[in-house]
């Protein structure tokens, strides 16, 4: 059966190998196995984006004096606006964490976690 380009990229990222603190080096299909035998669950988890803040606030410092303030209704009035807002928001990226019961992490990959998805999901 031929494989699709996705499952192609997805088994050469699970079958990269990696030195791993707690257990030396393995590829990343080992190590999602080696966290389901040890009940070490892997999660997705919202956390702030500094960088794309500080990017973001270095573009609104820059271009503060250089769009037309007297009309709310001009485009680059309504995208600094915009941006501006945004920046009060916040900006938030999803990072994938194996979690130990120690309470330590080690990052994963999104190709990790949908695989352990994938597992944990079967009988």
């Amino acid at each position: 059966m031929k494989q699709t380009i996705t499952e192609i990229r997805v088994n050469k990222v699970l079958d990269t190998q990696l030195n791993y603190q707690r257990w030396g080096i393995m590829t990343r299909r080992e190590f999602v196995h080696n966290c389901i035998l040890k009940g070490i669950e892997i999660v997705s988890i919202e956390v702030r984006n500094y960088a794309a803040e500080q990017k973001e606030t270095a573009w609104l410092e820059k271009n503060s004096w250089s769009h037309p303030w007297g009309n709310i209704n001009h485009p680059q009035t309504i995208s600094y606006n915009d941006r501006k807002n945004a920046l009060k928001e916040g900006f938030f990226k999803t990072e994938y964490r194996a979690m130990y019961a120690d309470g330590s992490m080690t990052v994963c990959t999104k190709i990790e976690y949908d695989y352990y998805s994938s597992k944990i999901a079967q009988p």
